[in-house]
């Protein structure tokens, strides 16, 4: 499948891909987590965090949508023993993607990123470009500033730069996690990803007792 001379767009086990002709790149887990150690800013600053968690989402993607959902209730539920990072992968078929993906990381610069992606998951369509500050307005974003962040064309680049990223590290399908040294593709029951985050977090603590 992976040899395929197209680009289109795919529903596999819940998750969104797009066939381009490309092989699945090797190391995924080792990509995305050392692009993720480079940019601390991109994740959740919690201290001391047991287990890092890497996201990859299209948010016009419906399974992605349904995924961040579900990771803003996680992120309650485990508060400090996750670090949680948020990357890009605005799929070339979703015309609303990328500028969504730009959004977001105007948000991040107020630090409300997670927030505003939660809010346009639940948003039935994904809100066009001109509906998102009113979002952004109902988090207390300052609005003049969000507007001149949008128009920053360094984070276009790195919404793009996630989405080559995501590439590279196997990620090409939406929504992707790498939960610790573990990747999951696809939306996954609620339960599912609660159970392999207690285990994430259990295998992380052995490890560091191991060191000891």
């Amino acid at each position: 499948m992976s040899r395929l001379c197209l680009l289109s767009l795919v529903a596999v086990s819940g998750c969104c891909v797009v066939l381009d002709g490309s092989d699945a790149p090797i190391g995924p887990f080792y990509e995305a987590n050392k692009a993720s150690g480079a940019a601390p800013s991109r994740a959740r600053a919690d201290a001391d965090p047991t287990l890092s968690v890497i996201a990859f989402v299209d948010l016009q993607c419906p399974f992605s949508r349904r995924l961040l959902v579900d990771v803003l209730r996680l992120r309650v539920v485990f508060g400090t023993n996750v670090r949680w990072t948020l990357r890009h992968n605005p799929l070339p078929v979703h015309d609303r993607a990328e500028p969504a993906a730009v959004a977001v990381l105007a948000a991040e610069r107020q630090g409300k990123g997670f927030e505003l992606a939660g809010a346009l998951a639940r948003s039935k369509p994904l809100a066009p470009p001109e509906r998102i500050a009113d979002l952004a307005r109902g988090l207390g974003i300052d609005l003049e500033r969000f507007a001149r962040d949008r128009q920053d064309v360094a984070l276009l680049e790195r919404a793009q730069a996630d989405r080559a990223l995501a590439v590279r590290s196997g990620a090409a399908g939406t929504p992707t996690l790498f939960i610790g040294s573990r990747k999951i593709v696809g939306a996954r029951p609620y339960a599912e990803l609660e159970a392999a985050l207690r285990e994430g977090i259990e295998a992380a603590r052995a490890a560091a007792g191991a060191r000891l």
